[in-house]
């Protein structure tokens, strides 16, 4: 019986089919194929029952292409859409994790293996039959053709389940690679499959311990146990992650005290060995089931050969962790040792440790000994704290000291000096050097542990003993030796005064001055005492009177004439202008301030 084709698309979306979107048009080869399998399905599910069902259109012209994408998923490429379409008909996606165990394809091969025996292999003639050029795994009731099964025993291989030979080689977990590498028609040519070796327990248990993990672990891995893979590959990834970290770090951070802690050998050799020990643990990665780690390809030289190079990651660990503790309170002593002066007790203390820390270091790699360092270095800073408050105590005034201070700058024989500096012959360089000290008599009383312990010097006043000049005193010390001194210098000067004025020359200045000026002059000498508070007419009348007065006689006959010369009467402006004639005519060629 015949039908047309629109009677065997009665009732059928050919859209739905052909899985087309909106805008997507079907063409007459697609109408075909659909209606191809509407009428050809019963007799191709008579034949073929189980045969896989994809989810995209496959044909024997695209078929190579999709399986190309499988097995290179399968050999650890991109997951493309092809690639799951093959993969989730046969069975061995669960969600988006690769699971051959739960495809009843690959169960078949595996019943078939099993029973074959111990140590035998299964051929492939005994996978696939029929004529060569339309050949078939399980024909009655799979009906694959050999790219599936390919497809099938690639994924097998992926879980460790089985190893594949093909001519020249054998592929197991360990070389999954070559699925995507070998071209699929000599893949589809393959021998045999065979058993993998069973796992070498010895082997296992060492590499167990390697990576710290119990050794009893590699007993159930023999017993088909997922455990030890899980604990294995969480191990890797974390001791890659180490590798890294430690490879970065190596160069850059590993410096304490201020001095590299590792040789430009060292670190070449050290960096070899730890690039040594990630392309080993990246090399575990692979053995992600129990079937593959019967594939494991390392012997016990190699996890020999690791464990000096575990030994260097765990060195690094240790210095870096050494660096990360030690390193801010060794850059805080640094500084201060150039707080101090070169000279104080402590700054040898400091450069002796150092040396003798990095002396050690030189040696201790892994760092056994940092209890000791820590100690070291704690008792350094502890004794650097001791030190500078004493000398900052000692260096700066405290607050009753610093009331002393201002009274001193407001004392009475201060003021009384300053106001004798008016006096020419004073020697004011005293009263200068006297300001001078007390200016740099500093205060701070607002010190306190916790600050110092964060900075080296005091945030307050920024005291630096090593930038301090002269002799390093203590600061109340030099405060009473200031108060002291002025009571010297007030009495010096006030001798110097009562000297010079005593002079026969001077003194016959005095009827010269002012009568007002000269009573005050008579008062001092007679006292011999300062008057208090010095007035700035005893300054002036001091100053005339020292100055070196020249007495010049004018008689009223002198002035009546000067003041006739050019006649009279005159006017107020003329007798003026006689007057300071006369005056410039009899001070001619003399200081007039000493006249």
């Amino acid at each position: 019986k015949t039908k047309t084709l629109q009677e065997w698309t009665k009732g059928v979306s050919i859209r739905d089919k052909l899985r087309l979107g909106a805008d997507e048009r079907a063409n007459f080869r697609d109408i075909v194929n659909v209606i191809s399998g509407l009428a050809l399905k019963q007799h191709f599910a008579d034949i073929a029952p189980d045969y896989p069902v994809f989810s995209m259109l496959v044909t024997e012209t695209n078929r190579k292409q999709l399986v190309g994408s499988a097995l290179k998923a399968l050999a650890g490429g991109t997951r493309t859409k092809d690639a799951n379409a093959i993969l989730d008909a046969l069975e061995m996606l669960d969600g988006d994790r690769i699971d051959p165990g739960r495809s009843r394809y690959a169960q078949e091969v595996l019943s078939r293996l099993k029973a074959k025996g111990h140590g035998q292999v299964l051929n492939r003639g005994e996978l696939l039959s029929g004529p060569s050029d339309v050949e078939y795994f399980h024909p009655v009731k799979f009906r694959l053709e050999p790219d599936l099964l390919v497809t099938v025993l690639g994924g097998l291989v992926y879980a460790g389940d089985i190893v594949l030979a093909i001519t020249g080689d054998k592929i197991d977990s360990g070389k999954i690679t070559q699925l995507a590498e070998r071209n699929l028609d000599e893949l589809k040519q393959f021998k045999h499959v065979e058993a993998p070796k069973e796992i070498n327990v010895a082997v296992l248990r060492s590499l167990f311990e390697l990576l710290g993990l119990s050794p009893g672990l590699a007993q159930l891995a023999t017993q088909g146990s997922e455990e030890p893979v899980k604990q294995l590959l969480e191990a890797v990834s974390k001791l890659v992650g180490r590798v890294l970290i430690a490879g970065t770090d190596l160069h850059g951070k590993l410096s304490f005290w201020g001095k590299p802690l590792l040789t430009d050998d060292e670190i070449r050799d050290w960096r070899a060995r730890l690039e040594a020990l990630k392309a080993f643990t990246e090399g575990l990665t692979p053995y992600n089931t129990v079937g593959k780690l019967k594939n494991l390809r390392i012997g016990s030289d190699d996890i020999d050969a690791q464990k000096k190079n575990l030994e260097v990651l765990a060195s690094v660990e240790k210095l870096l962790e050494l660096v990360g503790e030690l390193g801010a309170t060794a850059g805080y002593l640094s500084q201060a040792e150039l707080v101090l002066a070169s000279d104080h007790p402590w700054v040898k203390q400091a450069q002796a440790a150092r040396k003798d820390i990095l002396d050690k270091l030189a040696t201790d790699r892994s760092a056994k000994h940092a209890a000791d360092y820590r100690q070291t270095l704690a008792k350094l800073k502890r004794d650097y704290l001791t030190a500078y408050v004493a000398q900052h105590s000692k260096a700066r005034l405290g607050v009753a000291e610093d009331k002393t201070k201002s009274a001193l700058r407001k004392d009475p024989r201060l003021v009384a000096m300053r106001a004798l500096a008016g006096i020419s012959l004073m020697p004011t360089s005293q009263l200068t050097a006297f300001d001078d000290k007390l200016d740099k008599l500093k205060s701070c009383a607002s010190l306190v542990e916790s600050e110092l312990a964060a900075s080296p010097y005091c945030p307050h006043c920024n005291f630096r003993p090593a930038n301090e000049q002269g002799d390093f005193l203590p600061a109340a010390n030099v405060l009473k030796q200031l108060d002291d001194e002025l009571d010297r210098l007030l009495d010096g000067w006030q001798q110097t005064l009562l000297d010079n004025l005593d002079d026969p020359i001077i003194q016959a200045n005095f009827d010269l001055l002012k009568a007002s000026a000269r009573e005050l002059i008579k008062k001092f000498v007679a006292s011999k005492k300062l008057p208090d508070p010095v007035p700035p007419d005893f300054v002036s009348a001091v100053q005339e009177a020292l100055s070196g007065l020249e007495k010049i006689g004018v008689t009223s006959e002198d002035i009546k004439k000067a003041l006739l010369q050019g006649g009279s009467p005159a006017t107020p402006d003329d007798l003026r202008k006689r007057f300071e004639a006369f005056l410039n005519e009899r001070c001619k060629g003399k200081d007039a301030s000493k006249l």
